[in-house]
């Protein structure tokens, strides 16, 4: 999470953009706030891990100083790896109930191990959206990053009191 304050938003949004495409990445979403003190915007950039560090260094670069600059991590390895067994689990469940459907003689048998086959299948089929998930998850990297301008106004309004206050 980094954020910042700007003096020209659109200006910024193009940097970003810039810097985005060029490690890479793109912008996921965006939202923008707009109150009677200032409008802030908000882009969740979607970036290949291995360029994580490589964009936060040239997005530094524009801004100069970050109000708030939270870098975390996410370690998805042994929830990957325990989806993993339990799909290798669930196949060797589906392939006894493939050998007890061949063996099975009765209609109602050949039924309901085709239920259970369903179910099984199901749940494979579930797991391994969740893998793909979680690969996807460790191939890219997510940044949000706020940034925001005072509306002038209200700038004005403040230089006006420090100059009074200096006076």
């Amino acid at each position: 999470n980094l954020e910042f304050e700007t003096t020209d938003l659109k200006g910024t949004r193009v940097k970003l953009d810039s810097l985005t495409k060029m490690c890479n990445g793109y912008i996921a979403n965006e939202s923008v706030n707009n109150d009677t003190y200032k409008q802030v915007n908000t882009i969740h950039i979607k970036v290949p891990a291995q360029n994580f560090n490589l964009l936060v260094e040239t997005i530094s670069t524009i801004v100069g100083k970050f109000e708030v600059k939270n870098i975390q991590s996410n370690d998805v390895t042994n929830e990957y790896v325990d989806v993993l067994a339990r799909v290798n689990a669930k196949k060797g469940l589906e392939n006894r109930y493939l050998q007890l459907l061949t063996k099975a003689t009765k209609v109602s048998e050949m039924l309901e191990i085709e239920r259970q086959l369903g179910e099984v299948r199901t749940e494979i089929e579930s797991m391994e959206g969740r893998t793909k998930w979680m690969k996807h998850q460790a191939q890219m990297s997510s940044i949000t990053v706020v940034y925001y301008q005072i509306h002038s106004s209200v700038s004005n309004a403040k230089k006006s009191s420090e100059i009074v206050e200096a006076i």
